[in-house]
């Protein structure tokens, strides 16, 4: 698996990042429920990857599916926050 692929899994579970997902303050990307867990077995809201303070847990949200064509994230998913049905304000017109 390459580095590209890694950036869409749970660094907790190891399942693929596609949607009942949140965003710690350090921009790392973990399912709601396994940061939720996280942070109740560790007593305090540090990222488990970064160790950063991650931050009060914030609403779940959907992240856009589209996936990026261009730039250093070449591959991956977009994730920024849906606007409107599957995708974001950037790639609302996105087909695969």
């Amino acid at each position: 698996m390459t580095n590209i692929e890694n950036i869409n899994i749970c660094d907790i579970c190891g399942d693929h990042l596609i949607n009942n997902i949140t965003k710690l303050n350090c921009n790392h990307i973990f399912h709601y429920d396994c940061i939720k867990m996280a942070y109740k077995y560790s007593k305090n809201t540090e990222c488990p990857y970064c160790r950063q303070n991650g931050g009060k847990l914030k609403k779940q949200c959907e992240l856009c599916k589209a996936i990026l064509k261009t730039g250093k994230n070449k591959g991956s998913l977009c994730n920024n926050k849906i606007k409107n049905g599957d995708y974001c304000g950037k790639h609302l017109n996105y087909k695969k």
